[in-house]
C-alpha cells in the first residue's frame, strides 16, 4: 500500500483512505486503557480484528504513540512504527486478521486526542477525549477514517474515585488490588473512529430521566454548586432537543 505521508507528517490523504477502505472491512476494537493519577502517560492494549480483501501489499494503521509489543495473527513482530503509522507486513496478513498492540502514550495538551487537565481550584485530575476529525489514532491504533466503521469494547482501569464515561453505559465494575477499579463497557454498535469517547476523573454526577431515557450530567468537583444550580435547566433543554429530533426523524 503506497504512502504519501512524509517524515513526521501526521496526515491521511484521500487516495490513501480510498485505497484502504476498499481493502478493510468488518473491523472491531477491544481496548484496555490504564489511567493513573499523577502520571503524564497512560498504558494501552488494543486488539483489532478485521477482514482484508487483498493481501499482496503491507497495510498501515494510524497511530501516534509508543508501541511496546506487536502481534499479528499470532506472530510476535518488532513494531514498524514511523511517521505516525504502524505498518503490518504483507506476509503476515490473512483474510481475517487479529492484531494485538501494547503501548504507552503521552497525554495531549492541545485539546485533541486524550487531554489531561488539572483543576487549578483543587488540584484534581481530569481526562477527556476530543477526536474530531482525525485524532482517534492519538489514543489507540486504528484505521482513522470515517468510512471504516467499527465496534468498540472498552475496559478502563482508573483510580477508585474517578468516574469513567464512554459511548455505552458501563457494565461490570471490578475493584482491583491496591485501589484501582476496572470499568468494563459492553460492545458498541458500529460507528466511525472520531465518535469514540472517553471521559474520566472525580466528576460530580447528577441524574435524570426523559421519556424513559436515563440522563447523566457531570461536572468538576470544584464546580458542584454551579452544576446543581444549572442542572434542571440543562436537563430541560436536553429533553426538548431529544423531543425535537425524535419528531424530526421519527
Amino acid at each position: 500500500m503506497r504512502s504519501n505521508g512524509g517524515p513526521g507528517r501526521d496526515v491521511l490523504f484521500r487516495a490513501e483512505a480510498e485505497e484502504r477502505a476498499a481493502r478493510v472491512h468488518d473491523v472491531s476494537y477491544e481496548l484496555h486503557l490504564v489511567l493513573t493519577e499523577g502520571r503524564e502517560t497512560y498504558a494501552g492494549r488494543a486488539v483489532i480484528e478485521f477482514h482484508l480483501d487483498t493481501r499482496d501489499e503491507p497495510l498501515f494503521m494510524d497511530f501516534t504513540g509508543g508501541p511496546r509489543a506487536l502481534q499479528v495473527n499470532g506472530t510476535d513482530l518488532e513494531p514498524d512504527h514511523r511517521d505516525h503509522r504502524l505498518w503490518l507486513p504483507a506476509e503476515h496478513l490473512r483474510m481475517h486478521n487479529r492484531v494485538v498492540i501494547e503501548y504507552e502514550n503521552t497525554y495531549d495538551a492541545t485539546g485533541d486526542g486524550l487531554h489531561h487537565f488539572i483543576d487549578p481550584e483543587d488540584g484534581a485530575t481530569y481526562v477527556y477525549s476530543n477526536l474530531e476529525p482525525f485524532s482517534a489514532h492519538r489514543v489507540f491504533p486504528c484505521f482513522d477514517q470515517p468510512d471504516i466503521k467499527a465496534t468498540y469494547q472498552l475496559m478502563v482501569t482508573a483510580p477508585p474515585t474517578w468516574q469513567v464515561i464512554s459511548a455505552e453505559a458501563p457494565g461490570q465494575l471490578t475493584y482491583l488490588p491496591k485501589g484501582p477499579r476496572l470499568h468494563d463497557f459492553p460492545r458498541t454498535p458500529r460507528f466511525s473512529t472520531y465518535l469514540f469517547s472517553l471521559i474520566s476523573g472525580p466528576f460530580v454526577r447528577m441524574d435524570s430521566v426523559h421519556d424513559r431515557v436515563p440522563l447523566g450530567l457531570y461536572g468538576r468537583a470544584s464546580m458542584k454548586a454551579e452544576l446543581e444550580r444549572s442542572a434542571d435547566e440543562i436537563f430541560e433543554i436536553t429533553g426538548q432537543g431529544m423531543d425535537y429530533y425524535a419528531d424530526l426523524f421519527g
